[in-house]
């Protein structure tokens, strides 16, 4: 239905990986649900139904950390949780 919504329209699509499971992308931040094929599918059905994607692009990649100050350091280690099997 929303893709149907949007037939004839154009549209930019932003895509930012951390909607992904750990298995497709590796990210520091929060990770999704979505595989690969949920992507493709997505991208498919809006074309399928008229939609012109425009253009794009691809965010929420692994970055480096950067902190102002030591504690923040400190805390972002001290927030890093480990899950055992």
């Amino acid at each position: 239905a929303f893709a149907q919504r949007l037939a004839g329209k154009r549209l930019y699509v932003t895509i930012d990986l951390d909607c992904l499971v750990n298995e497709d992308v590796t990210t520091n931040w929060e990770q999704g649900r979505f595989r690969i094929d949920d992507l493709v599918w997505a991208l498919g059905t809006l074309r399928a139904r008229g939609v012109r994607i425009v253009g794009g692009d691809i965010c929420g990649a692994w970055s480096e950390p950067e902190y102002a100050r030591s504690f923040q350091r400190f805390a972002a280690r001290a927030a890093t949780v480990t899950v055992l099997p």
